[in-house]
């Protein structure tokens, strides 16, 4: 996350003003929850049916009539060339935490079968850094962080072919941006919290053919910032609102192979700024209104089984279309996997993914990202 810092001084108060950019940066990321699901492209609205339909469709809990206690981890590469006047730099930096963990817990019932869910994850990871050389000036920005979700989440079979759900995600997390130009350092530090809700659905024709749709609020995100230069200090909370999401999805089963396709529709446009400043929100949503547009991005994937060995592999493929009008790259992100089980109650899952655009920064900075995801774990069912 690129951060832009304006400290106007009069009379000695201190205001401080937040960038349409950076609202844009908050919320557009590559949020995944799921192992079996991030190597299948993510598009799992229509397919779920382990713990990670606590975040991809909540109705697809119904699906699970087994407790299933699932945790992993994650390691996140990322890597900057930058291309200013004919020359290169090149940067990297890497991250491991936890990917996130679950419970799921079906309760029996003879006419309507619910099941809940309880997770903690982090679909979210900022991760930024830029170094280089331009007319003689030394530049260094280094992002990193992490946005949390903890979910509880129910799931009905409300007949034999619809199922029904819904979530509440509590927000939470934090995130360290520092610049330094020519040994000057600026620091920011956020925190933030917030919430969204989530319903779902999922219509089964059969047992091989399924529809999924869901729609997810808008992020009501609260921060609080501290912002450092030298050896000053200021603290400053301000709200940003993500836009809502819409999600309609495809499962299709023939024989060993699964498929899975899944159109996920967001204005751009929806998202705000509100940092109690009337006069400067008003013209920093109007450039997000001006300078974003809605699109949809396409997610598709595959799991292929190995009935000898019980191996399963996946991949999947993910249309990423940048929100911004100009001067930036769609994204395009490969990921592959696979599943075997360990024991009748036990499967071990694994993925990876790859993505790499280009944006242009100011004064014909032109930055080319690469990241790297792999993700492992344990699912326990009994």
């Amino acid at each position: 996350m690129k951060k832009y810092i304006l400290i106007i001084i009069f009379g000695g108060t201190i205001a401080f003003s937040q960038y349409w950019e950076d609202v844009v940066e908050t919320f557009y990321q590559i949020p995944s929850v799921g192992i079996r699901s991030h190597a299948m492209g993510d598009a799992f609205v229509a397919g779920c049916d382990d713990y990670s339909a606590l975040y991809s469709n909540p109705a697809g809990l119904a699906n699970i009539n087994y407790f299933e206690i699932s945790g992993g981890i994650f390691q996140r590469k990322f890597q900057t060339d930058v291309n200013v006047l004919e020359q290169k730099f090149h940067s990297k930096i890497s991250k491991t935490g936890l990917d996130g963990f679950a419970f799921v817990m079906p309760l029996s019932s003879k006419d309507s079968p619910v099941t809940f869910g309880f997770g903690y994850f982090t679909p979210v990871q900022y991760q930024y850094i830029s170094e280089f050389s331009q007319g003689g000036d030394e530049k260094n920005y280094l992002t990193s962080g992490q946005m949390t979700n903890g979910i509880a989440a129910f799931g009905f079979q409300l007949n034999k072919q619809l199922n029904l759900g819904g979530s509440i995600s509590f927000i939470g997390g934090k995130n360290a941006f520092v610049a330094e130009e020519n040994g000057a350092l600026d620091e920011s530090n956020y925190e933030y919290s917030g919430t969204s809700i989530e319903f779902g659905l999922q219509y089964k024709m059969d047992e091989n053919l399924k529809f999924g749709w869901k729609i997810r609020s808008p992020q009501f995100i609260a921060i609080n910032e501290e912002w450092a230069e030298n050896d000053s200090i200021w603290n400053f909370d301000y709200e940003m609102i993500g836009p809502a999401r819409m999600n309609a999805g495809i499962f299709l089963k023939a024989g060993w192979i699964t498929l899975l396709g899944e159109i996920e529709y967001v204005d751009w446009t929806q998202m705000k700024l509100d940092t109690y400043d009337i006069a400067w929100d008003t013209e920093e949503n109007r450039l997000l209104r001006q300078n974003l547009y809605a699109n949809s991005s396409i997610k598709t994937g595959f799991e292929f089984l190995l009935p000898i060995v019980d191996l399963r592999l996946r991949g999947g493929i993910q249309y990423l279309p940048t929100p911004y009008l100009e001067n930036a790259e769609d994204r395009t992100i490969f990921s592959g996997g696979y599943g075997i089980l360990l024991d009748s109650k036990v499967e071990f899952n694994g993925a990876y993914s790859f993505a790499t655009w280009k944006q242009i920064q100011a004064d014909d900075v032109m930055e080319t990202y690469q990241t790297h995801r792999f993700v492992a774990g344990l699912s326990f069912r009994f």
